[in-house]
This record gives structure tokens, C-alpha cells and sequence, in this order.
């Protein structure tokens, strides 16, 4: 996967951030080697879908602008060259937004067995009291649930 410029708004960074509780996954310290292994996975996963992320982005954009061009009329009484760019970007489109929300799944499902596996002491730490990561969403409201 390409690299992709770092941001405090990169949303595996911050979805893992809220996973854990705000601890940012940078920051996991463990104490063992199986949580030591989860945190790395974590980290993983957070980058991979930050690199998801951005390269979406980018071709939403890309996406957007084509299709400025052909709204605008700035490519009129040009035939189009039946590359089906539209068609193939759109398809990639979908194919990086599927994979993104089965990365936040991902990472959901990690952040949780990281949490499960902390000692109590830590756990009540590490796992918020309220919002996402306290109590299952209502049905469909958040896909990684």
C-alpha cells in the first residue's frame, strides 16, 4: 500500500484512539508478549486503514473533479474517448470503501480483545463508560459493531 501522509485526523489512528478508550494505540504500553502482539496489530491495522483512508480520498477527489469537467461542459463536443475512466474509477471507489469498512471491523475486533485481555486493574482504564466502545450500537448504526 502506498504511503500516505501522516494526520492527527487519520481516522484508523483516531477510531483506535476511541476503541481504546482514548488512548492513543502509539502510546499502548504491555506487558506481555501477547498483548505486546496485539499492539502491534492494532498499529497495523490503524495505518492500514489510514493508508485506505487517504488513497479514497484521493480518488474521490480525482472522481469529483472528472466529473466537474463533464458537468461544466469544459470537455463539450468532445467525444468520450470509451475508456470508461467514470466507470472504472467509480468501481475502484466502491472496492476501497468496502475495504475500508471491513478494516474498521478489524480493528474494532482487535481493540476489543486487547481490552478483554488487559489485566482488571487496567481494563476499567482502558474501556470507556460511555460512548461506542461502552455498549453495542442499535442495529446498523455503526458498521465495525
Amino acid at each position: 500500500m502506498p504511503q500516505h501522509p501522516p494526520s492527527d485526523d487519520a481516522l484508523g489512528t483516531r477510531l483506535a484512539r476511541e476503541f481504546l478508550g482514548g488512548t492513543d494505540p502509539a502510546h499502548l504500553r504491555p506487558d506481555t508478549p501477547h498483548l505486546a502482539g496485539l499492539a502491534n496489530l492494532i498499529r497495523a491495522a490503524a495505518d492500514d486503514l489510514d493508508g485506505t483512508q487517504h488513497e479514497l480520498l484521493r480518488l474521490a477527489e480525482a472522481l469529483r473533479d472528472e466529473l466537474g469537467r463533464l458537468t461544466s461542459g469544459q470537455n463539450a463536443g468532445i467525444l468520450p474517448s470509451g475508456d470508461g475512466i467514470l466507470q472504472t474509477r467509480a468501481g475502484r471507489l466502491d472496492g476501497l470503501a468496502i475495504r475500508r469498512v471491513e478494516q474498521m471491523r478489524h480493528l474494532d475486533r482487535l481493540t476489543r480483545l486487547y481490552t478483554r485481555s488487559l489485566p482488571d486493574t487496567e481494563r476499567s482504564r482502558a474501556v470507556p463508560t460511555s460512548g461506542p466502545a461502552a455498549s453495542p450500537p442499535a442495529h446498523g448504526a455503526r458498521p465495525t459493531r
